[in-house]
């Protein structure tokens, strides 16, 4: 299952749970092919995580769908040089 089709209910009860970093450990393949990242996607997903309640999740995923806009944008090496930085997410 992908992020992008989980529930919001779904979501934040994989979240709670801990696993949440197993399955989507950085930005990479959170978005899987067949999941289309466009720029309209993109905004979509960011206005949605801008109304979240939990800030520090919205934050993680707004991280993640960016990655993934600049790695379907060719930018992959602006992408692993994010990700070799350390996050702390509070």
């Amino acid at each position: 299952m992908k992020l992008c089709e989980l529930t919001e209910e779904q979501y934040n009860s994989l979240k709670s749970s801990g696993m949440m970093w197993e399955f989507f450990p950085n930005c990479s393949g959170l978005y899987h092919e067949d999941c289309k990242v466009t720029k309209e996607h993109v905004l979509s997903e960011l206005e949605r995580f801008a109304k979240s309640s939990d800030t520090e999740g919205a934050h993680v995923d707004a991280d993640q769908i960016l990655c993934e806009f600049l790695k379907s944008l060719g930018y992959d090496d602006v992408v692993s040089a994010f990700n070799r930085i350390v996050k702390w997410y509070a």
